[in-house]
Order: C-alpha cells, then structure tokens, then sequence
C-alpha cells in the first residue's frame, strides 16, 4: 500500500481528487502501517491518506460558542488537555473507550466516523448537540456544518465522497446533573448518558441517550421535552410513572433488547431522573 502524508490541507484535497481509490486514515500511522501488512488485506485500496500531520486538524480552540476540535487528536491527548475545560460528560465517554494503549492511537475523527466502535464518543457528542464541519475535496474545500446527530442514517456514515469530517463543535453546555452507566450483555455494549439542568426548582434541560455497540443510537426527544418545566425534586410517584413510561416505549420500539436489558435500562432510566 502506497501512502500520502500531506501536511496542509490544500495538499490533502489534492491527494484526495487525484487518488482513484483511496482510504482516508485518521489514526496514528505507525498502527496504520503494521495493520496493512496483516494478511486479509488484499481489497483494501491501494492507495491510504493520512492527515495527521496537518497543523489545523490537531488544536482545540475555543470561541464564543464552542469548542473546536480537530478531528485527529487522539483520544488520550484529549483527555490530557481536556479534563478541566471539556464537559465532563464528554470527557466520562472518552475515559471508557477502549484501553490506555488503543486511546494513544485512536483519534476522535476515527472513532466516530467508524460505524462499529462510534458508541460512547458518538453518543456523548450527540447528547451534547455537538455540530461536525465538513470539507470537501470535490469543491475546492469548501465547508459545510451539521449536527454530528446527522452524520448517520440507519447505521450508515453520510459522508459522500470526496467529504471528511474536519473538527467537532461542542456547544458551552452548563448542566447540573451528569450520568453514565455501561452495560453488558451477550450481544450488547450499551451505554446510557444523560444531563440535566434546573433553575428555581424547575428541570430546564433533560436529555439522555442510549448508544448500541454498532447499532443506533437512540435519542427520545419527544419524551425529553416532557420534563420540561417538571417540578423538582421529583415525587417518586412521578418517578414511576416516568419510568413505566420508559418502559413501554423500549417494549415497543426496540424489540432486538433482551428482556433482562429492558429492565436493566428502565431502572438505569429511573435512577437517572432519582437525581434530578
């Protein structure tokens, strides 16, 4: 396999337009290469991109509205240089994905643009209504801005050709409860986040996401935007009858869960909105 280390992304558009077949790798190099040589990559096109070297695609910065984070940081490095800045919501997904060694060569860009391992990043991003930027070699670079939530329709990436995700804008959320959970099952990774914030003993913000290891993942604004204006604390007969809720939705619209993984999730679902 041939590879193309551009340092600027004018170069990088370039090698893009001009290679037939190509793949673009976001992760570190060194890992890329030894993979390549492992036997069962006789169809991988001929040709790899790597854009780790450019100067853009490895900053966080911060603006008026987000923070701005280039699509080839490492997870390790963002978690280094994030701790204290990045929501720690965001920062809770990135320290449970995978082990210490893969989070030196993984980087945020490659994780959420890979179907089979976007779960936790992904998710977070999503619960965090974080936006992506995406350029194009195909227009001379131009750029576009999406809901990462956006980025997949029934598990598939929607990135045409030519287009690659540059960086994440995580809006400044400010919340007051954070909760993760993880559970495993035979046939399921699962993840559960949520965030909430109140104001003079109102709920003013309740959002929770469910992320499937390689599946969809699962967002129920409709049933969000309910606790709207909710008194706090929640009576626990509230709490109940939230959760029973819950439970009807997961019973008929995600048939593929277990029965142990619904009770799970509903009582996961319960404990969160104990703590509003």
């Amino acid at each position: 396999m041939e590879f193309l280390i551009p340092t600027t992304l004018s170069e990088l558009y370039k090698n893009m337009k001009s290679s037939v077949n190509y793949n673009l790798y976001f992760d570190d190099i060194n890992y890329i290469r030894s993979v390549s040589t492992l036997p069962g990559q006789e169809h991988v096109p001929p040709t790899g991109i790597y854009p780790g070297l450019i100067a853009e695609l490895n900053t966080i910065k911060r603006n008026e509205k987000y923070f701005d984070i280039g699509s080839e940081i490492k997870v390790n490095e963002l978690l280094k240089n994030g701790q204290n800045i990045l929501p720690h919501i965001f920062i809770n997904a990135l320290a449970n994905t995978g082990l210490p060694n893969s989070r030196n060569i993984y980087t945020i860009g490659g994780m959420v643009c890979d179907p089979k391992i976007r779960n936790k990043i992904y998710s977070a991003l999503a619960l965090l209504n974080a936006k992506i930027e995406v350029s194009s070699s195909m227009t001379a670079g131009s750029k576009k801005t999406m809901l990462v939530s956006k980025l997949y329709q029934n598990g598939r990436l929607q990135l045409q050709n030519g287009e690659m995700v540059l960086n994440f804008k995580i809006p400044y959320t400010t919340y007051d409860v954070d909760y993760y959970k993880e559970i495993q099952d035979t046939n399921h990774n699962i993840c559960f986040m949520g965030i909430a914030s109140t104001f003079r003993k109102n709920i003013t913000m309740c959002r929770f996401v469910i992320g499937n290891w390689g599946d969809s993942i699962i967002r129920e604004q409709e049933f969000e935007t309910a606790f709207m204006e909710q008194k706090i604390p929640v009576p626990q007969k509230d709490i109940e009858a939230w959760s029973q809720q819950f439970g009807e939705i997961f019973n008929r619209k995600y048939t593929s869960f277990s029965p142990y993984l619904q009770k799970t999730l509903r009582n996961i679902f319960e404990d969160f909105i104990s703590q509003l």
